[in-house]
């Protein structure tokens, strides 16, 4: 009997080492796996600053070539006619479309522009005139 006891004893004792050592060796790699991930963290912050110093270095020299072209096609002659062009043209469309629409009794966009700025003269005349009332103790205006 005391051999059986001393072989379960055995296993036991067998099956609680290769239980130590299989957590050893998951605490092993917990611990890599942390480290390498703690590593792949710091790789992938340091390359996203890279880009970011990039980009922004790429973004500052496209917005500087930008305006100097700009700046460019303001100083040539051939861009200044043209922008000329469009301008009368555009002075001579608005003309031609207010005498149509004079002609068909419509107001124009310069008309509407007029008459909007007088309504809200008015409009400011009105709440100036309503305002000392109000504090009157008069009740609002109703609609």
């Amino acid at each position: 009997m005391s051999e059986q006891t001393g072989f379960v004893q055995e296993g036991f004792d067998r099956f609680n080492d290769a239980y130590r050592s299989v957590d050893e060796g998951v605490q092993r790699l917990q611990k890599e796996f942390k480290s390498r991930r703690k590593d792949a963290e710091k790789r992938i912050a340091a390359q996203r600053k890279s880009i970011e110093k990039q980009v922004t270095s790429s973004r500052k020299d496209l917005e500087k070539r930008t305006r100097k072209q700009v700046n460019s096609l303001k100083r040539n002659d051939a861009v200044k006619r043209a922008l000329a062009l469009r301008d009368d043209a555009n002075q001579k469309i608005e003309s031609r479309m207010d005498d149509l629409l004079g002609l068909l009794n419509i107001a124009s966009r310069s008309e509407l522009k007029r008459l909007d700025k007088k309504i809200g003269q008015i409009n400011r005349k009105l709440r100036g005139l309503e305002s000392p009332q109000r504090s009157n103790g008069a009740a609002p205006p109703i609609g």
